[in-house]
């Protein structure tokens, strides 16, 4: 077979298979756009004898890059069993064995690596792999880093940092294997935004100051007045833009460079036209297809319903399709946008859908609507405009919603110089095709004013310095937390710490001696929160040391002013240790780069001087022993992480030796001798704790069904473990609506009898009524009244007294009146009337309906 794969998608495959050779796995980090679902399909044919198991977010995905393969010539391929991550944890929860998979496969492709970092979906992963530990591991994604999850790098934790190739979308535009875009900037909204600093300006008690940002927010206000609407900025570039690529694409000898500008300054698009005309050839012209991505489902309503007035200088009668996860009619939606040839303007109106895995050729650009925390959902969408080997210039429209986040932009720049500054740094500046790519800031002069004002209303050095100063006199330090604020809506938490930043050359800044000297007059520390903690801690270790002579502190000890020294001791001799394995090379990769805590030489030398013994011979036997007894006491080792026994950490330990027992190799695994004595004491490593406090509470719940013969559990009953056993019912109903439960747990519960519907609220406060009236005669029923079930029938009378009385605000439905009235119900009743008049009780009994009568 011819190979199909570009240039550096084949370097890339290349050190993907050395990689995977010597490690056994191996990582390639590409961004939208540029074909890296070649590489692994290139990776399948050159083994085409041999099984693969090719994991990804959705079949749709795989099914279109493999559609996209064949296109581009590769060969059908039939060694691939292909699983959604879904289905693979569906299998794991069944228990499925060997039998999961026809053949033990050779390699296992991991598509969209990233979406890992989710519990459910990475552990059905973990599972497979341990099922065919022979496999070899590729995976595939845009980008490694988890930003809205703490920033977990799931290279590390799944490749342990075997990464083949990099390489970002800056470099890729960079070097022209996708496209340089323009970049048009824009906002929708921005009247809040005025208003947030017009309350802002109000809270400022400097006169001076106030007024100068008064005038320059009035400014503000008329530049954006004057500045085009939306309606103009997307007629200037998509209407220039598609008579370019007509002119462009018509072979005619007399078309000369005038022409062609000529024919650009003809195209008036502030005139209304059903379809804009090529004025030089009298031809319609294909204005183009562009995906707009939108935050949420009530914000796509929102910007549809905009389209004819954002667009009615381009196309009065634009194509408008949609396409999000929930809707059934996505996928023929999105079929109808992608064969779409005429020569309307085609706008595909999106919900997070096509962020990753799906790439649609013929897009002329995207329209970015939704303000993006996420850098790795921002380059996605951006890259669904870009495509390998495009030759069109494609538009990227940031119309976000507000000034402020007119930001984004900025991480592709920086990433672009700084792939140009390495490619001439290392002498391969012929490698480099695009210096930059043409950003349109559609609103210059009112970013500007913007700016100025934010200037304006930040604070002075000396400002901020008297506010700090205050503080100190207040509370005796600047131990400041960061997101501390004074009352006028000043940072000083964020000051403070940006002042130690730049004192030790940690930020960009300037701080001269008579600013140091007068920072330090009022306490400052400029070592750090984190290092003055530390400081604090040692003092209090030095004083233990004085009085008892060595470092042996409790696990649970802590001192007069409340420091947890015992905790802080062990968590030194933990890092210690951690750090001597990390030198000996016996520690495994991903748990380095996990941690992050370091203990400096200084600190290790003024420990060892208060008689820290860093390697404490701790037996085993000791712990286990521990372990024994409480297991006796309680029957279980469900025990907290922070239970200590002794000095001893005995709920962390029991949690350590579940981790070892998983352990297949090395210093830390538990012996076959330490398993058995776990196991008598009903340690069991297959189990996680919420299985085991689940099976517990259904230990109850089935107690309850042999005495009672259902679960119809009063709302009071409370279990032998102290757990409200009607609470725990209603979560498993929820949990099972949610998709949350096992499939063996609805079994389970369904062999008790369990009703997961209940009766609707009303129905069931209208069936106990009825009982207490046939009991008793009234519905006069006391607010505290509760049924024997645990029903709380008089709140509940109460309750529709209340909402009668709001009927006309919606309180009551007629039907719901008249199902109560015929049951008895008064809606005033005087206090202390007792209703208890046996001629009364005749009268009512006389005109009560038959079923209501008690028999």
């Amino acid at each position: 077979m011819e190979n199909i794969l570009f240039e550096h998608n084949q370097r890339a495959y290349e050190a993907a298979v050395e990689m995977m050779e010597a490690t056994g796995r191996a990582a390639v980090i590409h961004p939208t756009g540029t074909g890296k679902s070649f590489i692994a399909f290139k990776l399948c044919a050159d083994h085409e004898k041999e099984s693969i198991c090719w994991l990804s977010p959705s079949e749709y995905i795989f099914a279109t890059q493999e559609e996209k393969w064949r296109q581009a010539g590769g060969i059908t391929l039939e060694n691939i069993e292909f699983f959604t991550y879904a289905k693979l944890m569906r299998r794991k929860e069944k228990g499925d064995g060997e039998e999961f998979l026809e053949q033990k496969p050779s390699y296992i492709i991991l598509d969209e690596f990233h979406r890992l970092g989710a519990a459910q979906w990475g552990g059905g992963v973990e599972w497979l792999r341990s099922k065919y530990p022979q496999a070899k591991v590729l995976g595939l994604s845009a980008t490694n880093i988890r930003y809205l999850d703490n920033q977990r790098d799931m290279a590390w934790e799944l490749f342990g940092g075997n990464i083949a190739s990099e390489l970002t979308l800056g470099a890729a535009i960079a070097g022209g294997i996708l496209p340089a875009p323009k970049y048009v900037l824009s906002v929708y909204s921005y009247q809040k935004e005025l208003e947030r600093y017009q309350a802002r300006i109000k809270r400022t008690k400097n006169r001076a100051v106030r007024e100068k940002a008064q005038e320059e927010l009035q400014a503000l206000r008329r530049a954006l007045g004057k500045a085009d609407g939306l309606k103009e900025v997307f007629a200037r570039h998509m209407l220039v833009k598609a008579a370019e690529k007509d002119i462009n694409t018509v072979k005619f000898a007399d078309v000369t460079t005038e022409n062609r500008e000529v024919s650009c300054q003809k195209l008036d698009y502030k005139k209304e036209k059903v379809l804009p005309k090529n004025d030089l050839y009298g031809e319609e012209i294909d204005i183009g297809k562009y995906i707009v991505f939108c935050a949420n489902y009530n914000h796509l309503n929102e910007m549809k319903a905009l389209a004819s007035e954002w667009f009615s200088k381009v196309d009065q009668a634009p194509h408008i399709y949609t396409a999000y996860s929930n809707d059934p009619g996505t996928l023929q939606e999105f079929e109808a946008f992608k064969v779409d040839r005429s020569p309307h303007l085609k706008l595909l109106y999106c919900i997070d859908m096509l962020n990753e895995g799906i790439h649609v050729d013929g897009v002329d650009g995207v329209i970015l609507l939704r303000p993006t925390v996420s850098p790795t959902i921002y380059k996605q969408q951006v890259g669904r405009a870009l495509a390998t080997g495009g030759k069109k210039v494609p538009v990227i429209f940031d119309i976000v919603m507000n000034i402020e986040n007119l930001c984004s932009i900025g991480a592709i720049e920086e990433e672009l110089r700084e792939a140009v500054f390495a490619l001439r740094a290392t002498g391969r500046q012929k490698e480099i095709v695009n210096l930059h790519f043409r950003v349109v800031d559609e609103l210059g002069d009112c970013r500007r004013l913007f700016a100025q004002l934010n200037e304006t209303l930040t604070a002075s050095w000396d400002a901020m310095y008297w506010m700090a100063r205050k503080y100190y006199e207040t509370y005796g330090n600047l131990e400041i937390p960061a997101a501390y604020m004074t009352a006028d809506g000043y940072s000083v938490g964020a000051w403070v710490a940006t002042q130690r930043k730049v004192y030790r050359g940690k930020t960009s800044g300037c701080l001269n001696e008579e600013q140091v000297k007068r920072l330090e007059e009022i306490g400052m520390c400029w070592q750090g929160i984190q290092e003055a903690t530390w400081e604090r801690n040692f003092i209090e270790a030095e004083k233990y040391f004085k009085e008892y002579g060595n470092l042996a502190v409790p696990a649970d000890y802590v001192t007069v002013k409340g420091c947890r020294l015992g905790r802080w001791v062990r968590r030194q001799r933990e890092i210690f240790m951690r750090q001597k394995e990390e030198q000996c090379g016996s520690r495994d990769l991903d748990s380095i780069k996990k941690s992050g805590e370091n203990i400096h030489e200084e600190h290790i030398r003024k420990l060892t001087g208060i008689g820290m013994v860093w390697e404490r011979n701790d037996p085993w036997e000791r712990r286990f022993e521990m372990a024994k007894k409480y297991y006796e006491e309680h029957g279980n080792l469900r025990m907290a992480a922070d239970y200590v026994v002794d000095g001893v950490w005995l709920g962390r330990w029991v949690r350590e030796q579940k981790v070892r027992w998983k352990a297949e190799s090395g210093k830390k695994t538990l012996t076959q001798n330490q398993k058995e004595k776990l196991a008598l004491i009903g340690m069991v490593p297959g189990v996680s704790q919420s299985e085991l406090s689940w099976c517990e509470q259904y230990g109850e719940a089935k107690e309850f069904y042999k005495k009672h013969g259902n679960l119809s559990v009063p709302k009071w009953y409370i279990t032998k473990n102290g757990k409200n056993l009607a609470i725990w019912l209603k979560h498993q109903r929820t949990g099972r609506r949610n998709g949350l439960l096992s499939g063996w747990q609805v079994a389970m519960l369904d062999e008790l009898g369990m009703v997961w519907e209940l009766p609707d609220s009303f129905e069931l406060g209208l069936m106990h009524a009825r009982e207490y009236f046939r009991e008793n005669g009234h519905l006069a029923v006391p607010n505290h009244y509760i049924c024997a079930d645990g029903y709380r029938l008089g709140k509940w009378i109460s309750n529709q007294r209340y909402a009668y009385s709001r009927t006309k605000q919606k309180g009551l439905t007629k039907e719901q009146i008249w199902q109560l009235e015929i049951t008895g119900m008064v809606w005033s009743v005087k206090p202390g009337r007792c209703r208890k008049n046996s001629d009364d009780k005749k009268n009512r009994e006389k005109n009560t309906p038959l079923f209501c009568k008690r028999i």
